[in-house]
């Protein structure tokens, strides 16, 4: 069995009268124009006796991952390849798997598909408002392509719907530290802003204790989304 320059040999055990039978597999996104044919064993070539066509094609990247701020919308392309010699013709794109809160607007660039071809698909995605919810909203659908030959071709997409809200973390999670009596030690800690929106200025509250109190500012510049501040503290 033959795919363009790939040869490929599927054993087979014949009957008394030389009959056989064999299944192929074809591998995950294989497909293009195949030859075969059938040779006892131990010779080196078979002469060609059959053709068949596999069709396919895939997107590329295979699953698309997008984040998106609510109230906002994202467009990008993302190319379909045609995995065999044939042209794949009739082509329809079709969003599915859709829940409130996120629209999935698709067109392909033409309704064809040549052989050995890319076409692009144009995606445009529009999240709603959170409405002051606080955490990011995880959003499945998926693109299907379907052609005029019945062929299938799924983009499985996992939106994930950011608020427009910081969301801060430290670095690290816990502070422990030590000193000897009589010392001073100067420990700190970041303040990392993950959020898709500035913290505001960034003020540092500390328990009543004698042996505590800040090496920085009490009131540090807001925080822009992917930025961070570090606070200083004083053991005594």
């Amino acid at each position: 069995l033959n795919l363009r320059e790939f040869p490929r040999v599927i054993s087979a055990i014949t009957d008394d009268n030389g009959r056989f039978r064999t299944v192929f597999r074809p591998l995950p996104g294989e497909a293009g124009q195949y030859t075969v044919g059938a040779a006892a064993g131990g010779e080196a070539s078979a002469p060609v006796q059959d053709a068949f066509t596999l069709l396919g094609a895939r997107f590329e990247p295979e699953t698309l991952s997008v984040r998106i701020d609510e109230g906002r919308s994202v467009v990008g392309r993302v190319p379909l390849k045609n995995l065999s010699e044939v042209a794949l013709t009739g082509l329809r794109a079709e969003a599915r798997g859709l829940v409130p809160g996120l629209s999935v607007q698709v067109q392909l660039a033409a309704s064809s598909l040549p052989g050995n071809g890319t076409v692009e698909l144009v995606y445009t995605l529009t999240a709603d408002a959170l409405n002051g919810r606080l955490e990011a909203v995880n959003h499945t659908p998926e693109v299907v392509v379907e052609s005029a030959a019945g062929t299938r071709h799924v983009l499985p997409l996992k939106v994930t719907v950011e608020p427009l809200r910081p969301r801060l973390r430290t670095e690290p999670a816990e502070l422990v530290a030590g000193m000897l009596r009589g010392d001073q030690k100067v420990v700190e800690f970041t303040v990392v802003n993950e959020g898709r929106a500035e913290s505001g200025p960034m003020q540092m509250l500390l328990p009543e204790a004698g042996w505590l109190r800040g090496a920085s500012a009490a009131i540090l510049p807001s925080i822009p989304p992917g930025g961070s501040n570090t606070f200083m503290l004083l053991l005594s």
